[in-house]
């Protein structure tokens, strides 16, 4: 039986585990949203995880990075414009927030879209 992996394996997992610890007590974050926790504590797991999980764990790792991010962007649009009346601006830039969980094709309607606007109004 290989020590040497099996060692190397508990101290990974004990370095994981402790890192993981920080993420969820760390005090000097303001009101961290739980969604830039778990995005933490996913890339922080992923370098230590064994096998051929890795990739998809790293997968993982980045579309909750990219969720997340789109999740706090359309918030914080949705809530700096809560008491402005509803107009084509307003849905533009919510729907450009949501730009990056987009396919290509969606990606190019939503550019075109905005030049069609941009035309009308200039």
């Amino acid at each position: 039986m290989d020590y040497t992996n099996l060692f190397k394996n508990i101290a990974d997992s004990l370095y994981a585990i402790e890192k993981i610890k920080n993420i969820r007590n760390s005090s000097t974050r303001e009101q961290a949203d739980n969604i830039s926790r778990i995005t933490d504590i996913i890339n922080t797991m992923t370098p230590f995880y064994p096998g051929d999980k890795r990739k998809q764990l790293e997968n993982a790792a980045y579309f909750s990075n990219l969720y997340g991010n789109a999740y706090r962007n359309l918030k914080y649009h949705v809530l700096e414009n809560r008491s402005r009346e509803l107009s084509i601006d307003y849905i533009l830039k919510a729907l450009a927030a949501l730009k990056p969980m987009l396919r290509s094709n969606h990606i190019a309607m939503l550019d075109k879209m905005t030049k069609i606007y941009e035309i009308i109004i200039s």
